[in-house]
């Protein structure tokens, strides 16, 4: 595989497609061939096309995502507006000082978070879902400290692949801007 990335990038071609470009490659690998295709597409401004089903090769090489179900362009955009769009949804999990087993939601945010099933065996790991565009971060991390107490804590956002399968679960139809490739 890295010959033939080599190879497709021999001559400075102004668009290169790549298919599955990561698929089956170990981690370490992975990275450098991710880098290699950043470097040639900032150095020679060359257009890369890449079709895969890895979402982080679409997060660290990609500026515009297309989304395509059923042979129809369901979204066409950048990885940026798809997230300020679509990645409202964010996870806090919250490390509790006590197991628990004996967790209820706190009423003031019961109606605008989701308690997530949590698989391992920490017992004191409670993993909360909610939409900032109804609450913030802060208001359930405030309610929780001030029902619980709280050893640790981190956020995360949505990640791509959640935001994607949203779409398709969504069904969605965008109006698409069709842009110019080249």
């Amino acid at each position: 595989m890295r010959c033939e990335l080599a190879a497709a990038f021999l001559h400075r071609p102004k668009v290169v497609y790549l298919d599955e470009p990561t698929i089956g490659l170990d981690v370490a690998v992975k990275v450098r061939i991710r880098a290699f295709i950043k470097q040639m597409n900032a150095r020679y401004g060359t257009t890369v096309l890449l079709t895969t089903h890895d979402m982080q090769d679409i997060e660290e090489i990609c500026q515009r995502i297309i989304i395509i179900d059923d042979g129809s362009v369901i979204y066409d955009g950048s990885i940026q507006d798809i997230k300020s769009q679509f990645g409202d949804k964010r996870v806090i999990h919250f490390e509790l000082v006590d197991a628990a087993d004996s967790f209820v939601l706190p009423e003031a945010i019961s109606a605008v978070t989701e308690v997530l099933p949590i698989s391992g065996e920490n017992p004191h790991l409670v993993s909360l879902s909610f939409s900032n565009k109804h609450i913030s971060g802060a208001e359930v991390i405030n309610t929780m400290m001030n029902h619980y107490s709280v050893a640790d804590l981190t956020i995360a956002d949505a990640k791509i692949e959640t935001i994607v399968e949203e779409i398709y679960g969504r069904g969605m139809k965008k109006e698409v801007q069709h842009e110019e490739i080249l």
